[in-house]
């Protein structure tokens, strides 16, 4: 029986042997030196970041005006900020929404009534909304320390039958990377 153990014994350690050669055979060699390559990447993020406040409104509108100014401080200027997380320059737009609709009726105000001026409260600059986006300022540039403003002064122009009420529109303020 002795005889039957030692064998059994041995053939056990040489299927161990066996089986780790076979391991190491079918394990990728490696030597010093060797070299291993990888591409690298990084995707780098444009950021444009802008803020508009003091949206324009018209509290004392009468029929018939033509172009006033939109209220002071509630409503003009129209203070659009590049802010200094923006990485590119850019070019800042408008657009209005089609029509100024009266709240509670069927009247408006067509939205090439609704003006605006990006240089002063006189209107001599003034330019009519319209429903695509047109470049108010162009190749702003990235701010460096801190926010970049921009005024924009509203004009208002009604119709001599324009009934009385509320109306309102949609104006769309929007930065994109300058192609300049």
């Amino acid at each position: 029986m002795k005889g039957i153990a030692q064998t059994a014994t041995i053939c056990v350690g040489i299927l161990i042997l066996a089986s780790a050669v076979a391991l190491s055979l079918n394990a990728p060699l490696t030597t010093a030196g060797e070299e291993q390559q990888g591409t690298m990447e990084a995707t780098i993020a444009t950021v444009i970041d802008i803020s508009a406040t003091q949206w324009p409104k018209w509290a004392g509108a009468t029929k018939g005006m033509t172009d006033v100014l939109a209220d002071a401080d509630t409503g003009n200027p129209l203070v659009v900020q590049v802010l200094e997380t923006t990485t590119v320059s850019t070019d800042v737009q408008f657009k209005g929404s089609d029509n100024m609709q009266l709240t509670d009726g069927s009247d408006y105000i067509p939205i090439e009534n609704v003006e605006y001026d990006n240089v002063d409260n006189t209107g001599g600059n003034a330019v009519a909304l319209t429903t695509d986006y047109a470049n108010v300022w162009t190749d702003v540039p990235v701010p460096s320390e801190s926010a970049i403003s921009k005024n924009a002064y509203f004009f208002l122009t009604t119709r001599a039958d324009q009934k009385a009420g509320t109306y309102t529109g949609t104006l769309y303020v929007k930065a994109v990377e300058s192609e300049g």
